[in-house]
């Protein structure tokens, strides 16, 4: 029962009312079709409220949830695998294997993906806060069309200057990364439509250091883990 039912019903049941505090009650009868349509309307509202609750049930799990996963280890959180950070080279840019899976039922679409990539001091944490400012930071766009149910788009995601070229890492940087000092981390949202036409928001943040061993509580990450959500 929809919301043109509901409407018509106290519609109906605001004209009996009216009749009735208007001229009296001028019959058993029109006190019984007052109520009986006031009832009515009270159980289509219960009704709409029952369905609508069971549509949205259905739609979440009908519907598309896109993330961002590093693919090998099922984990962006924490460093396994370092291939982010060893790819590092002086004089090379600075580049982010970036994946964005669709792990739902049905396609996303109209899909808009905003990264930051960066390497920064270990006792710094990203500046998560821009993602809520994209056109004021050097960053990277991506769009794409359709994602269908297990795709994988896996754009060339790199640092971009602020002339919005791939900035390339320097011997400094490099040395920090190797030696702990420094670890690459990227951030940034993805939107995107469902086959409902409601659109959504996911909120990554992945990091990644240059050896196996070093220990995770002496880079300022705590932020970045926390930062990873959707809805």
């Amino acid at each position: 029962m929809g919301p043109s039912k509901i409407r018509a019903y106290l519609r109906k049941a605001a004209f009996w009312f009216h009749q009735v505090w208007r001229f009296g009650p001028s019959s058993f009868t029109d006190w019984c079709l007052a109520v009986f349509t006031l009832a009515l309307t009270i159980t289509a509202i219960y009704q709409f409220r029952i369905t609508n609750s069971q549509l949205n049930v259905m739609q979440i799990d009908e519907r598309a949830w896109v993330e961002s996963r590093d693919i090998d280890s099922g984990d962006a959180n924490t460093p396994e695998r370092h291939v982010f950070a060893e790819s590092i080279k002086s004089g090379q840019p600075v580049a982010y294997p970036l994946n964005v899976i669709n792990i739902g039922k049905t396609p996303a679409k109209n899909i808009t993906i905003h990264i930051f990539v960066m390497i920064l001091p270990a006792s710094q944490d990203p500046p998560l806060d821009w993602t809520e400012h994209t056109d004021s930071h050097p960053h990277q766009r991506l769009d794409a069309g359709i994602l269908f149910p297990n795709g994988v788009f896996r754009p060339s995601v790199y640092r971009i200057t602020n002339a919005g070229h791939p900035a390339f890492a320097s011997g400094d940087e490099e040395m920090a990364v190797e030696g702990g000092k420094s670890y690459v981390v990227t951030f940034g949202t993805i939107a995107y439509d469902d086959v409902f036409m409601v659109r959504h928001t996911t909120k990554f943040c992945a990091w990644d250091t240059a050896h196996v061993g070093f220990d995770s509580t002496g880079f300022n990450t705590l932020n970045c883990a926390q930062f990873n959500d959707g809805n």
